[in-house]
């Protein structure tokens, strides 16, 4: 189940209220298809739940930057001191008539309170504008 930031509205939220539902009405005696596929009691009383920030993925990051060093900035920002280390990073030109740029980053796997720190300091960066955008990669096995 997903909560917090990045849950989401409308759709995803009504699946985590679903999944609420499900998970409550469920009980050992309970004999549905949905409660047998979806939660599984005897598999998860092990599981070990951890904190968000503990939690370790490479990310896709994207923001808008005013055209010049921007990448150069960025990449100093997010430097091996917040324990981030880059795997690709993308500066295209700009429009005609555009100032400002789209940079996109996908780092390799870190820790989810690095990345944060990394992003507090690249927003604050002044040849960034606005909000970085980021999307957790996940490889699924």
């Amino acid at each position: 189940m997903y909560y917090g930031a990045g849950a989401g509205a409308e759709p995803t939220g009504s699946a985590v209220v679903a999944d609420s539902w499900t998970s409550r009405a469920c009980t050992p005696r309970t004999r549905s298809s949905a409660c047998r596929i979806s939660l599984q009691p005897d598999r998860m009383s092990n599981l070990k739940i951890l904190p968000m920030e503990e939690v370790v993925t490479a990310y896709y990051c994207a923001c808008r930057s005013r055209t010049g060093r921007a990448c150069s900035q960025t990449s100093r920002a997010s430097s091996p001191t917040a324990f981030i280390s880059i795997n690709a990073m993308v500066q295209r030109e700009p429009a005609a008539g555009e100032r400002q740029v789209d940079i996109i980053m996908l780092t390799h796997q870190t820790r989810e309170k690095s990345i944060n720190a990394a992003i507090g300091k690249i927003e604050k960066l002044p040849v960034v504008t606005g909000r970085v955008t980021r999307i957790r990669l996940e490889e699924l096995q």
